[in-house]
């Protein structure tokens, strides 16, 4: 996978922060991400990452929502009936990042003129790699999201306060 252009979404008119979108060559195939699991308290942590693109799962004792199948490393394909993919701020938190929300697509014309993004991740290290190759008008900045670090766009008309 390698990011191809970024642009930010600055949700003008709404209270949510503000956001990348992300075009990249091609999305990674779920069906051969090979995840690592990492022990954390009493959940199991399923974890990617491969140039750039991240992927994750919690898996906790009880709880959760949706489920589905998760192939690790070693090749063997677990069934969670209860996992759950959080946010990158989460993942940071416990320290399996830095890594950042985004919305991708591998689809210029959905780039170019809006449609269906994929809620994804990357890793800030390929974000940054893009931005320092790039002539851009917008930074990240690294904030306390409710205990969890994020890196979020700022410009000098978007200032995050």
């Amino acid at each position: 996978m390698k990011i191809v252009d970024i642009k930010v979404n600055w949700m003008e008119g709404f209270a949510n922060k503000p956001f990348l979108e992300v075009l990249v060559d091609e999305i990674p195939s779920y069906d051969e991400i090979l995840h690592q699991e990492i022990r954390f308290l009493k959940s199991a942590v399923y974890y990617y990452q491969k140039d750039g693109f991240v992927s994750f799962f919690v898996n906790p004792r009880s709880g959760g929502a949706c489920g589905g199948k998760v192939v690790s490393k070693d090749g063997s394909v677990l069934h969670l009936s209860g996992a759950w993919s959080s946010r990158a701020g989460a993942m940071n938190k416990i320290g399996l990042g830095p890594i950042v929300d985004v919305s991708i697509t591998d689809d210029s014309k959905v780039f170019a003129n809006g449609g269906v993004f994929c809620s994804s991740h990357l890793t800030l290290a390929s974000i940054q790699k893009w931005m320092d190759e790039n002539k851009i008008d917008w930074w990240l900045v690294n904030i306390d999201n409710d205990g969890e670090p994020i890196w979020i766009p700022e410009d000098v008309d978007h200032k995050f306060v």
